[in-house]
């Protein structure tokens, strides 16, 4: 399937421009006719009405004749003009179209959307989830996104349309290296080996990836692709909460870039890597219903992290599990009744003065009870992409700035 992107244009409807000529025209028919009354002198004008209008002339029913015939010339004037000028305007853009994306998958299952950069550049692929598994009742079903590629392809669109518009993953240095593949195969079963997703127990319309990501690692690497972050798109009308698992990496994987992370839950610094590589990539499962911009960066920022080397979590929510070794956005007091350390935490690559991130503390909108804190937005105007949005969204700067060193670090295995 192939997506054309377009010029922005103004397009002039026929009804409602005709409309809009009808009643200029029976107001123009109304004033020239009163004036013909209450001077008693005849114009070209009313020669010409006279002329055009079956039932005219200058008088009381003249003039309600002449008022129907100004409105439908006025009418037939405005339509033809905006018929013609959308019949221009559409010639225009066939020529000037130019493909945004060409998903083909007649060949096979997987489609390159950009190729990135070096022999291993770091890759987002972008899935259609074949089966779901429902664990409540140990049973498959087929995913409706892998019989509707006009949804998948549509769904696809927004997760690319949401990358393009983040402005961290929009800064050149990392988009014109980010490789990006669509993975679509009908030739499925409804099994074990296919169900990339499954519903969350837990939350009655959540979709969430499998627990297990090998499943995934495996079913994408069948297919020649190797991950670092999978967006499993899903089109089932039940689940339509979107989810994601975090990245799993090795304790012992020394690889990458080394940093310090202070004032989470101890005095001295954590010192953990920003490895090149993960044993299992990052899964987010996106609902195809879910039409927000910010559902895709939100859910790619859980899974590009990981438990090992920092986990991004959501700040809609007053927990941090226990299984985390640490969380890069969220820290705990004691009590509720307990000030907000103005510091949040330290963070720095090794070599480099860690640089301090200040606490948010105007969260007006948790309650009272709520014993977690988070770093400081970068305006007070803007939510936090991992919080409830109730305008505009954005990264705050320690997420930012943990973010693009991860993805940096990732992007140099390509050049090591």
């Amino acid at each position: 399937m192939r997506v054309f992107a377009f010029r922005k244009i103004m397009l002039l409807r026929p009804d409602v421009l005709g409309i809009a000529m009808g009643f200029l025209g029976e107001i123009f028919v109304f004033i020239i006719t009163l004036a013909g009354i209450t001077s008693g002198q005849r114009g070209a004008f009313i020669d010409l009405f006279e002329v055009l209008f079956i039932g005219y002339r200058v008088g009381l029913a003249g003039l309600i004749a002449g008022i129907l015939w100004g409105f439908l010339y006025g009418y037939a004037l405005g339509f033809g003009i905006a018929y013609f000028y959308v019949f221009l305007v559409k010639r225009k853009i066939d020529c000037e179209k130019k493909p945004l994306i060409d998903l083909d998958f007649e060949a096979g299952p997987v489609s390159i959307i950009q190729e990135g950069a070096g022999a291993n550049p770091y890759t987002l692929a972008i899935v259609a989830n074949p089966v779901i598994y429902i664990p409540a009742e140990n049973r498959f079903e087929e995913d409706p996104a892998i019989r509707d590629e006009a949804l998948f392809t549509k769904a696809a669109l927004r997760c690319l349309k949401s990358i393009a518009e983040n402005d961290l993953l929009r800064l050149p240095e990392i988009s014109s290296r980010l490789k990006i593949v669509a993975v679509y195969d009908k030739n499925i079963a409804e099994n074990d080996t296919h169900a990339l997703c499954e519903a969350f127990e837990r939350i009655t319309n959540v979709i969430a990836p499998r627990e297990d990501l090998n499943r995934v690692d495996s079913y994408l690497k069948d297919r020649g692709v190797t991950a670092d972050v999978v967006f499993v798109i899903s089109g089932s009308e039940e689940l339509t909460r979107s989810s994601a698992r975090f990245s799993e990496e090795a304790p012992d994987n020394l690889s990458g870039k080394e940093f310090q992370l202070s004032g989470h839950f101890a005095a001295s610094p954590m010192l953990r890597r920003h490895p090149l590589t993960a044993n299992l990539p990052g899964v987010a499962a996106i609902s195809a219903w879910d039409d927000r911009l910010k559902t895709p960066m939100h859910e790619f920022a859980h899974a590009m992290s990981s438990v090992q080397n920092g986990a991004i979590l959501d700040e809609y929510d007053d927990r941090i599990f226990s299984s985390l070794e640490f969380a890069v956005n969220k820290s705990s007091r004691g009590s509720a009744t307990d000030p907000v350390p103005a510091l949040f935490a330290k963070y720095g690559l090794t070599g480099e003065e860690p640089t301090p991130y200040y606490s948010d503390r105007q969260r007006r909108d948790k309650e009272a009870n709520w014993t977690s804190y988070v770093p400081e937005k970068r305006s007070p105007h803007v939510s936090c992409t991992m919080d409830l949005a109730y305008y505009d969204d954005e990264f705050d700067r320690l997420i930012f700035d943990f973010m693009y060193d991860r993805i940096m670090a990732k992007m140099e295995r390509s050049t090591a």
